[in-house]
């Protein structure tokens, strides 16, 4: 499930208000990333994970929800 917040609040309340409903990653699109189309990635439990190419996170989250969550797609599992 993936959802945008296209709302015209600052990224940074934007990170908090999700942050609060416990979803396993965020991705993050600001102005830099949307010229440089990279991603920065989030983690429950981690915080920031690091900036990525788009293509390459979704590849990572596609290898997580293929291997049943066996694996993850950024590293470590939070907790």
């Amino acid at each position: 499930r993936a959802e945008l917040d296209g709302g015209a609040d600052k990224i940074g309340a934007k990170v908090r208000r999700w942050t609060v409903q416990k979803l396993p990653y965020l991705f993050v699109v600001g102005a830099r990333e949307a010229e440089a189309a990279t991603v920065a990635v989030r983690q429950r439990g981690r915080g920031e994970v690091g900036t990525f190419p788009l293509q390459v996170a979704l590849e990572a989250l596609r290898g997580e929800v293929d291997s049943r969550g066996t694996t993850t797609a950024f590293g470590q599992r939070d907790g």
